[in-house]
């Protein structure tokens, strides 16, 4: 791929704030305390979107501690959605590279420098994530070490290097993406359908949608395993309640984007193929009940049953209101292809 000339060299921080004055001072002094080279250039954007509390301020407050000449700015977007939010950074960055850091992720010193040299050096990669480190004030819960990849601590693949799975995305949290590979869809006509985390709610899927549109689009996603962040997951989401909301939303999110998958892996869309796909999810359901029935022999604890099966209901759910856009979603993603 080659580069766009009048997009500069450089890293755009993107933190997407909803009442995170609580979160924040850690994230921020840990952007602040990023080791890089002299020549690169980067700036930090704070997304308010749409906070009920003294987001804002705490944010100013914290940086200016740290007395440092890169520029920092905090703006407002009142559409809530983690994606509008995100989008809003992008319009107003200037860099080549546009980090995502959740406003509970603690990048290491040298994640910045490191995502600048492998993209730098690859032009190919359209996305770029790093390994999360899961990191509480309390202590993690049994039931935990199961159920990582859904808090974004997970390892995203056996060792660093391209992620060639068809079915392959990086989590939002921590990832870097290429401005030019996310020129290329806005200019294809790109128009996601998922619109990420709304205030309290636990929308998931726009991370998914992104990187399955940026390979679609000729780019390749690649995880580097020695760029670590920590993320800071507090007590509230760490019970079943919380856990329960996650899975029921990742799963709803994860069924909406099936018909991108099916492109990604070169599957055609008949006038049975809805139908097939609804039986086969019906299947799940079923197979969820019967592990609620016989939990015994596959979970620990009976909640942990009924929270897979509200899972997969929510899956199939999914697949049920997609009837009359299945098709049209699915030439949506084709017309994506590079």
């Amino acid at each position: 791929m080659e580069r766009v000339s009048n997009i500069k060299p450089g890293v755009s921080v993107i933190v997407c704030c909803y009442n995170s004055a609580k979160r924040l001072p850690e994230t921020v002094q840990h952007l602040a305390y990023q080791k890089l080279s002299p020549e690169i250039k980067w700036e930090i954007f704070i997304i308010d979107n749409a906070s009920t509390d003294n987001t804002s301020q705490v944010a100013q407050k914290e940086w200016e501690k740290y007395g440092l000449s890169v520029p920092f700015k905090v703006l407002s977007e009142k559409r809530q959605g983690s994606r509008v939010a995100r989008e809003k950074g992008i319009r107003e960055s200037q860099y080549q590279y546009l980090l995502f850091c959740d406003d509970d992720n603690w990048l290491a010193p040298d994640y910045l420098q490191k995502a600048f040299r492998i993209m730098e050096k690859n032009q190919a990669i359209g996305a770029l994530g790093g390994r999360g480190i899961a990191y509480s004030n309390v202590e993690l819960p049994e039931w935990f070490q199961n159920y990582k990849p859904y808090y974004a601590v997970n390892e995203q693949g056996e060792q660093s290097g391209e992620l060639s799975a068809k079915h392959a995305y990086l989590y939002g949290a921590g990832m870097v993406i290429r401005k030019e590979a996310y020129h290329s869809l806005i200019k294809k006509g790109f128009q996601p359908d998922m619109p990420g985390r709304i205030g309290k709610k636990l929308n998931s899927g726009e991370d998914n949608e992104l990187c399955y549109a940026v390979r679609l689009s000729g780019y390749k996603l690649y995880y580097e395993r020695s760029m670590t962040f920590r993320h800071f997951i507090c007590k509230e989401r760490l019970n079943l309640t919380h856990l329960t909301k996650l899975l029921r939303d990742i799963h709803y999110s994860s069924a909406w984007l099936i018909p991108y998958v099916k492109v990604l892996k070169g599957k055609k869309m008949g006038s049975t193929t809805w139908y097939i796909d609804q039986i086969f999810k019906t299947y799940c359901v079923g197979r969820a009940f019967f592990k609620v029935v016989f939990y015994k022999y596959y979970f620990k604890h009976l909640t942990l049953a009924l929270i897979n099966l509200k899972a997969e209901r929510a899956s199939w759910l999914s697949l049920l209101h997609q009837r009359k856009s299945y098709r049209k979603r699915y030439e949506k993603a084709l017309n994506l292809k590079g």
